[in-house]
Formats: C-alpha cells, sequence, structure tokens
C-alpha cells in the first residue's frame, strides 16, 4: 500500500486530569483522509478520545518519541491508538465511488497505515519519518500491539465529570 494523499485536522490536546501526564484527550474532533491505490478511507475521532501518545517503555523514544514532533506525527499516534481500539470504525470510498461505512480494518492494515502516514511525505523529497525508525517501531508493533488490538474500548474524557468513560 503507498498514501497517494493524507489531510488531517490538527490535534490539541490536554492532559487527563488523574493520570498523572500519562494520558491525554482530544479537545476537538478530528478527521484523518487516507487515500491510497484502492480508494480513501476516513475516520472521525472523538472529541475527548483518550490517548497515552505511545505505549511502550522509555527505550521506545529512541524511535517514536512520546508526544508529536510535528502535527502529522500526533494526528498518525491518535489514529493508530484509535483504530487499535475496539469499537473504531472507517468509512472506505472506493476509487468508482462506492461508499461502505461501518468497516474495521485487520491489525496489519492499521499498523501498515501508522507507518505508511509517518512515512508519507507528501511533495517532500524526504520521507517525515526514516525507513530505519519505522521498521524499528514496526517490529514492536508486531511484538506488542497483539495483546491491545480491538480489545480495548473507545476511552473519552467527561469534561463536566473530570472521569474517562467506556464507550459501548
Amino acid at each position: 500500500m503507498k498514501i497517494e494523499s493524507l489531510t488531517f485536522g490538527t490535534p490539541a490536546w490536554a492532559n487527563v486530569s488523574d493520570s498523572k501526564g500519562k494520558e491525554v484527550y482530544l479537545l476537538k474532533t478530528i478527521e484523518v483522509r487516507i487515500e491510497n491505490e484502492y480508494g480513501s478511507y476516513s475516520w472521525t475521532i472523538p472529541k475527548g478520545f483518550v490517548s497515552d501518545l505511545r505505549s511502550g517503555p522509555s527505550v521506545v523514544n529512541l524511535f517514536l518519541p512520546k508526544m508529536g514532533a510535528c502535527t502529522q506525527h500526533t494526528a498518525m499516534i491518535f489514529l493508530h491508538d484509535y483504530m487499535y481500539s475496539k469499537y473504531s470504525i472507517c468509512t472506505f470510498k472506493t476509487k468508482g465511488g462506492s461508499v461502505v461505512s461501518g468497516n474495521r480494518l485487520t491489525k496489519a492494515d492499521v499498523d501498515e497505515f501508522f507507518i505508511e502516514g509517518l512515512q508519507w511525505h507528501g511533495d517532500n523529497p524526504e520521507p517525515l519519518w526514516p525507513v530505519s525508525k519505522c521498521w524499528a517501531i514496526a517490529k514492536g508493533l508486531a511484538i506488542f500491539g497483539k495483546s491491545h488490538f480491538q480489545k480495548d474500548p473507545v476511552r473519552i474524557y467527561n469534561t463536566c465529570k473530570q472521569e474517562v468513560e467506556t464507550c459501548r
């Protein structure tokens, strides 16, 4: 798969009040759309969606900093966490114009979208992330991601109640 186009809303987040900086939540809904040779995939990541902006031990910071190094990086981390959650869905529009809503992707597809999204550089001659770092991230996801894929629910931070709620 090769990404032809990547568009996303600018993520803005704040710390979850009771997580001591380990989790953050989106301050506004963001839309992410990825186009490839098959069509267009889109996700709506809801306001309040809770993420840890990268799981794993501190050594992983050598490959992927915990907080987004840039807007695209941060959007891809939120998207990856959302796609890993149990009830995440995407809308797929084929090149021919047919629309299919409610799709769930395989773990392999989710991880590939993430890695491709980190490397996607649009018109720039250089990838956003070097291949060597992306290879290390992909290996880590293959080894450690299985236990979380579509097992964790979507979690939303309710600012009125100052707590995280599990959806669905």
